[in-house]
């Protein structure tokens, strides 16, 4: 009786210069037999085919070489080709044409505003606006049109576009529209086999322009994808019996036609190999990765076997898109990087990247010959690199040996130092972690030696390719990200829980997971802000092993010989001529551009993108985490300064005497403000405001200079010419209405406008007088709810004496810089949490790290409270910050109990509360986190800012003090902080 020959699973990573590739025994349990490097081809396909052929014959089973055709099970490839067409600005690119689905929401941001300007014309065909758009509690905005389908179907026919990105408001909540478009689509080109067709719920979360933004980005990639996907195909079929696929940006994997249809989904593949495979190959699932390839290493966290997700959105190409991806830290150091001695010092320093000889090490370095001094010479002077691994002469390496005598030691405690750094850079806790140590530079590290904070470090079996041997690992995966009222689906949180668990788990089955396998490995439940019925936002992610059985001679996956582009040339020719005027903006020596007026006589502020960017920064950090995220609004900000729309910022005092200027913001759910965008509808309102009023309004001002509210006046004052007055209603950000500055020194409430994105406008004008403020509050918010949880919010017109008084003088100064600040930090290497304190009388509270966030939604209020874990001078320390919206209270505690509800006085040590501004930024970057953006692991600083003198009043205080935020028994505020913020005119 003969045995069945074994199985094999090939896992190939193909990099810019080395392709991985890696032979696992599927039958003996996925054992690691080979593993190989072989340099990347030009094609990619033959680079391939000769690592697959080099690892089969490394086999020495004679037997098995002999019947190699029937034995591979699979081959699963990770590449790096679909994200360097987009860096190079590939002709290979096509042409997208954009439909989207909704009001006139988001018409001041056309598709691709945010792309890089040679990337937009290369990608961008045309863009057409049809009704349609969903609310966030899944009510139709408009019902789509046949009719306004079958136009625009006419022009792309007559255009030759068929490559269609179909973009809808909130479509990830409710997919239909987007599917009944791409139907009519269909119908009308006959089912045109060159017909492309990218639904954007299909591709991507919550957030309009970001998830528009990948959805263009996977539509511009598919002739890309099915040409290398055919290659791959053709070749690998020629000589092996077996299907190929390739892998995610979460490291599961994909069948070719798939990838054909989703391209994006393998972009950032490369990262989660590494740890994956670091996982596999050590049997350790929670652990620290360090992967050291030739120009950079890689640092990043396995909990439970997967690899810990960033909160950040990543960008692929400067294009803003809204994937999670591993949070992975990197430093410009790999086995390539060129080590540099700074001799003038009376004790020489030693200098590590960032260059590096790159693949030329071969021919640069000492070892092989060359005059440049690199990582990998010093590894070889130590013994760290044996000569069977590095190739290089005997009397090579004796001379690096002693061309470098004591200077290799001193590199390598430099190279130590970098890694330990990045190893607690990532670090959750301060207990000692094991690290496992990856990639074809871990020679670099002398594995003996004590890393502070590290338990052990292992460096695993076939560590080189460990990225080889992650995209081997054949896991299936499902995700959903949904909005659900809790309350309207029963009020049963726990079953609405296990719905949405079950619902990602069916998923991963049907993309061919065994059932068995699947497990849930990524789960967040974010309760929503001003959005009625306690709505959460539920993102969730189960992954399984791939069921063989359902693929082992499914043809389904083999994909057609793709057309080739006519256009390819041309349009090589199109960009090889084309000049740029791209100028580097100095962030130190830069100044706000301010003239005087022809016509009023006074100054005015001319804002530039780069104040924009100042802008959105500083707004981030008064915030106090509240108001919304600024980014898509700065977005917006920018390109209408780029479609030649002027912003125009005047000082209060310049305000002719008699005139009147309006507060203006959006009111509602922040998440709304990421999938809908209101500007050209605040002229009509603003139009009737003045008409009802009878008054002339020659300004406009923020009511909040916190967050997303900072840019909304600015948006306005770019498409309507009014200026913006240099002050604000807050000084930064809070949760209600009767919190305005000038509504607290008495001012009149009313006449209030709301408006929205269908052109309602509801009028509020008479309140009850024995609580005008609050009366409007709980009058508005009813409203907003129905107009989708975000209006446009238009308050009473103030008078100039009125803005003098009672309002917070030079807010978009402050910001400005703030914002600059941190920029001219980054630029110079400086430490921008400094920067921040020294311009706002401000504290460093507390460092350390997120180890636990508990929200909940109340009232429509997003409430809860973050907790962190000391790190440097706080180390074994314990902060607490609580939130309504914006954080109000930060206090230091001892012997913390998680289980209390409420913190006891005896144990808390230090105190910061509202109304003090208490802002948690980036401990490396000093950019803010909001509240919904917290989560576990984040490395942070607490700060604690001066806020404005205005709420140190006893109006003030009984208003947005701590009695009026819940916390009544704190009562001696000597230590509350004040500033004020310093004009730029």
């Amino acid at each position: 009786m003969s045995l069945s020959p074994p199985l094999f699973i090939i896992g190939i990573d193909v990099g810019s210069t080395t392709t991985d590739c890696a032979l696992i025994n599927y039958s003996a349990g996925n054992i690691v037999e080979h593993s190989i490097k072989t340099q990347t081809s030009p094609d990619i396909t033959s680079g391939i085919m000769k690592a697959i052929d080099q690892v089969m014959m490394m086999k020495n089973d004679q037997q098995v070489s002999g019947q190699r055709k029937g034995k591979i099970l699979c081959v699963i490839i990770g590449t790096t080709h679909f994200v360097n067409a987009i860096l190079s600005f590939s002709p290979d690119l096509e042409k997208v044409a954009v439909c989207r689905l909704g009001s006139s929401a988001n018409n001041s941001l056309p598709p691709c505003e945010s792309f890089p300007e040679r990337l937009k014309e290369l990608v961008l065909g045309d863009y057409y606006k049809i009704d349609g758009g969903y609310q966030v509690d899944g009510r139709e905005i408009l019902p789509v049109n046949q009719d306004q389908v079958q136009q625009m179907c006419q022009s792309l026919k007559e255009k030759n576009l068929k490559n269609i990105v179909i973009s809808g408001i909130f479509s990830p909540i409710n997919s239909e529209q987007e599917k009944q478009v791409a139907d009519w689509i269909r119908e009308f080109f006959n089912h045109d086999s060159e017909l492309k067709i990218t639904c954007s719920n299909e591709i991507s979360e919550m957030g309009f322009m970001q998830r528009e933004n990948a959805s263009i980005l996977n539509a511009c990639l598919k002739g890309v994808s099915r040409s290398i996907c055919y290659a791959f195909q053709e070749a690998i079929r020629s000589k092996y019996a077996c299907p190929f696929f390739l892998t995610q940006n979460d490291g599961t994997l994909i069948p070719p036609n798939l990838v054909t249809e989703f391209p994006i989904f393998t972009i950032q593949s490369g990262p989660t190999n590494s740890m994956k495979g670091a996982a596999f190959l050590s049997g350790v699932e929670n652990a620290i990765v360090v992967d050291i390839g030739g120009l950079t290493t890689d640092v990043g966290v396995l909990v439970n076997g997967f690899p810990r997700l960033s909160n950040n959105n990543v960008s692929i190409g400067n294009v803003p898109t809204n994937f999670r991806v591993p949070d992975v830290y990197s430093v410009a150091m790999g086995g390539g990087s060129i080590v540099s001695f700074n001799e003038n010092e009376e004790n020489s320093s030693i200098q590590i990247g960032p260059k590096s000889v790159g693949f030329n090490i071969f021919t640069e370095s000492l070892s092989y010959g060359g005059n440049t001094v690199t990582t990998t010479d010093a590894a070889v002077a130590l013994g760290l690199l044996k000569n069977c691994e590095w190739g290089a002469s005997p009397e090579l390496l004796s001379q690096t040996t002693q061309r470098l005598g004591k200077r290799a030691p001193q590199i390598v405690d430099k190279i130590h130092s970098i890694v330990e750094e990045a190893i607690d850079h990532v670090k959750i806790a301060s207990t000692n972690v094991p690290v496992l140590l990856v990639g074809g530079g871990s020679s670099l590290i002398d594995e003996n030696r004590k890393f502070e904070g590290v338990s052990k470090i292992i460096k695993p079996k076939h560590y080189q390719c460990a990225n080889a041997v992650g995209a081997a690992l054949c896991d299936v995966s499902g995700r959903v990200d949904t909005v659900i009222n809790i309350s309207a689906s029963g009020g049963n949180r726990e079953k609405v829980i296990e719905t949405v668990k079950k619902e990602a788990t069916e998923k991963a089955i049907k993309n061919g997971a065994k059932p068995e396998s699947v497990e849930i490995v990524d789960f967040e439940c974010i309760p929503l802000a001003y959005i009625p019925g306690d709505s959460c936002r539920f993102l969730c992610k189960a992954v399984g092993n791939l069921d063989f059985n359902s693929i082992s001679n499914n043809l389904e996956f083999l994909i057609e010989k793709p057309l080739t582009s006519s256009k390819r040339e041309e349009r090589k020719e199109q960009f090889s001529n084309e000049k740029t005027n791209q100028s580097i903006v100095n962030i130190k020596s830069y100044q706000p551009n301010i003239s005087v007026s022809d016509k009023d006589n006074r100054k005015e502020w001319i804002l530039t993108k780069t104040d924009i960017d100042c802008i959105e920064i500083g707004s981030g950090v008064v915030s106090s985490g509240g108001g919304g995220s600024p980014k898509q609004s700065a977005v917006l900000a920018r390109s209408l300064l780029s479609h030649g729309k002027e912003i125009k910022i005047i000082s209060p005092e310049s305000i002719a005497e008699d005139a009147f200027v309006l507060p203006v913001a959006m009111m509602g759910a922040p998440l709304v403000i990421q999938e809908k965008s209101i500007v050209e509808e605040f002229l009509p309102a603003i139009e009737s405001m003045s008409n009802f009023t009878k008054k002339k309004i020659e300004a406009i001002f923020c009511i909040e200079i916190g967050g997303s509210n900072s840019i909304t006046p600015l948006l306005i004052a770019a498409t309507s010419g009014l200026p913006v007055v240099d002050c604000d209603g807050m000084g930064r950000a809070y949760p209600e209405l009767d919190m305005v500055t000038h509504f607290i020194d008495g001012c009149s409430p009313v006449p209030t406008m709301l408006l929205d994105d269908m052109n309602n406008q509801v009028l509020i004008t008479s309140v009850n007088p024995r609580n005008p403020c609050k009366g409007l509050e709980s009058i508005l918010r009813p409203i907003a709810v129905q107009m989708g949880s975000m209006s446009g919010i238009i308050l009473n017109p103030i008078s100039k004496k009125e803005l003098m008084q009672s309002t917070v003088h030079n807010s978009y100064s402050g910001v400005w810089s703030i914002g600059k600040g941190i920029l001219e930090a980054h630029s110079q290497s400086l430490d921008p949490i400094q920067t921040i304190l020294n311009s706002n009388n401000g504290d460093l509270f507390f460092s350390g790290k997120i180890s636990d966030v508990n929200r909940k939604t109340t009232s429509g209020f997003n409430i809860g409270k973050c907790v962190i874990s000391g790190l440097g001078k706080d180390q074994g320390k314990i902060c607490i910050v609580e939130f309504q919206n914006e954080f109000l209270r930060a206090v230091i505690v001892k012997d913390y109990d998680p289980s209390l509800e409420t913190i006891p006085q005896e144990s808390i040590q230090s105190l910061a509360i509202v109304p003090n501004i208490i802002s948690i930024v980036d401990s490396q970057t000093g950019l803010a986190i909001q509240t919904e953006e917290l989560r576990y692991g984040f490395r942070i600083s607490v700060l604690v800012l001066g806020g404005t003198p205005k709420f140190h009043t006893p109006k003030g205080l009984k208003t947005v003090g701590p009695t009026a935020f819940g916390y009544p028994e704190i009562t001696d505020l000597s230590f509350i902080k004040t500033n004020e913020f310093k004009s730029i005119f």
